[in-house]
């Protein structure tokens, strides 16, 4: 989305991929004029094995050429296994003011605590962080060092909602095999990660059918290691016509849009996309108020926002939620397109990009 806005605005991009994921897209962006380019960097760690070894001289001299010959005026990378190559290309004489991303609260390096380290190794030479909410910039104040507020940045994720709304509408009754027409149905968007929540919806999902015994739940996501357990909590709670793990999907559009409502009870969060989709889809929306979550959600406006880990709150909010009609859903879409479209996204980089270099040129 940020390569062909920028494209479409007259700038010249490049995208450069460490490894092979993400060539399908490249297609589509050659023909749109963005450069595609895989560096075939192995698999980056702390350590590594021969192999490994003997494939990092050559990448690393790919990436300094490739970035010598496009002569680019911003390098950013994203997310951390980018942002450390790209900062020993950089070191390495590589061209470009260096700029990154943080798109999550650093909770996950409490367990790495080497990540910190070299993230703040990097800071010194980093011409801006650019934040996806408050929330995130806030954090990366606070848990990092060498780098001033002043080149933290913050540019909200977006949604493509005319995208989302053109898809057609789930049946899920016949996509899912139910034995009823089901009364409303909540969709879930996450990967199974324990710190999503998902076993907290499923309990609370026990209390919204003992209300509306034909309510479905469709948890859409890879899983992340808790499937198991919230399979176990699905049918410990007799929740199994009512409550469907759907495993990685592809059609997530259509599942929003014929849904009813949109539930995220992740209990840690920077910025979460799949509520922004959700209201890009007219769904209102019920979710943990963690992160930067309450910075797209409206409370009593376009949602329902309620405190991580209390099934109860969860359920009351849910069960309201039902009871409201469409106005929230409504008001969330049009939220959605004016404070969340890839147009605000890309003026947003664009105006860090022109700063950073200080507007001299629009390359």
């Amino acid at each position: 989305m940020l390569a062909r806005g920028l494209r479409r605005r007259g700038h010249s991009v490049a995208v450069l991929l460490l490894r092979s994921e993400g060539l399908e897209r490249a297609g589509d962006l050659r023909r749109e004029g963005v450069e595609v380019t895989e560096l075939r960097v192995p698999l980056l760690r702390p350590w590594y094995d021969a192999g490994g070894k003997i494939r990092l001289p050559a990448a690393m001299a790919r990436t300094i050429r490739v970035l010598r010959e496009f002569r680019p005026d911003v390098v950013h990378a994203w997310l951390f296994e980018a942002e450390a190559w790209a900062a020993a290309a950089k070191g390495l004489g590589a061209p470009g003011a260096f700029v990154t991303t943080r798109q999550s609260l650093g909770l996950y390096k409490d367990a790495s605590p080497w990540k910190q380290w070299v993230q703040n190794a990097y800071n010194g030479m980093t011409r801006a962080v650019v934040c996806n909410s408050r929330a995130v910039a806030k954090d990366v104040v606070a848990r990092e060092r060498n780098l001033e507020r002043p080149r933290v940045a913050v540019i909200h994720s977006a949604v493509d909602g005319e995208a989302i709304r053109q898809a057609a509408p789930t049946d899920f009754r016949h996509a899912f095999g139910l034995a009823f027409e089901p009364e409303f149905v909540a969709v879930c968007v996450c990967n199974l990660f324990p710190y999503k929540g998902v076993g907290d919806l499923v309990d609370a999902w026990k209390v919204v059918v003992s209300v509306h015994r034909r309510a479905v739940l469709v948890v859409a996501g890879r899983d992340g290691g808790a499937r198991r357990e919230i399979a176990a909590r699905i049918r410990e709670h007799d929740l199994g016509r009512n409550a469907i793990l759907a495993g990685p999907r592809g059609d997530v559009p259509s599942l929003l849009m014929g849904a009813d409502l949109l539930v995220h009870p992740s209990r840690e969060e920077g910025f979460p996309s799949a509520v922004l989709e959700g209201m890009a889809a007219g769904l209102a929306v019920v979710a943990t108020d963690v992160g930067g979550t309450g910075e797209a959600v409206v409370d009593g406006g376009t949602g329902w926002l309620v405190r991580p880990r209390s099934p109860e709150e969860l359920a009351a909010a849910i069960l309201e939620a039902v009871s409201a009609g469409s106005g929230p859903g409504e008001a969330g879409r049009r939220r959605a397109d004016r404070r969340f479209s890839p147009e605000r996204v890309v003026e947003g980089h664009e105006r860090l990009y022109l700063r950073v270099v200080g507007g001299s040129r629009a390359g």
